[in-house]
């Protein structure tokens, strides 16, 4: 289960990636063209033949993103559960880097302040919102 548990907060990790744009560049050297569709924008992003898609995995100790969703035994009859709990990706504090909220179904949750050069600290205790999942 703990190597589960490490694939779980590395997808979370590269989906917060995809959506928040933390590398600040694109692969693509053409400018963007965003499109508006409503309620979002869109925008197609090449990657340019024989690059690689710009994501390496890090490990949660480089990362500095330490984190568990803790499950009970007794609730483990609901698959469902066993998915996850859920990730919330935005700017808390204003700097305008991504900072990471993780939450645990029967342990506390967790906010990480994005450091730079994907490097995170646990702020949880000093933010007031390590609330139990």
């Amino acid at each position: 289960m703990p190597k589960r548990r490490a694939a779980n907060i590395a997808f979370a990790l590269l989906l917060t990636v995809c959506f928040c744009g933390l590398a600040k560049r694109t692969v693509s050297a053409a400018p963007l063209q965003w499109h508006d569709r409503g309620h979002y924008r869109e925008a197609k992003v090449n990657r340019p033949l024989g690059q690689s898609p710009g994501f390496s995995l890090l490990s949660a100790k480089v990362a500095g993103v330490g984190f568990t969703n803790r499950l009970a035994r007794a609730r483990m009859v609901n698959a469902n559960l066993l998915n996850g709990a859920g990730v919330a990706a935005g700017d808390v504090d204003g700097d305008g880097l991504c900072d990471l909220y993780l939450c645990s179904l029967d342990g506390d949750n967790g906010l990480f302040k994005n450091l730079g050069d994907w490097k995170f600290k646990k702020i949880t205790a000093g933010a007031g919102v390590g609330a139990p999942g």
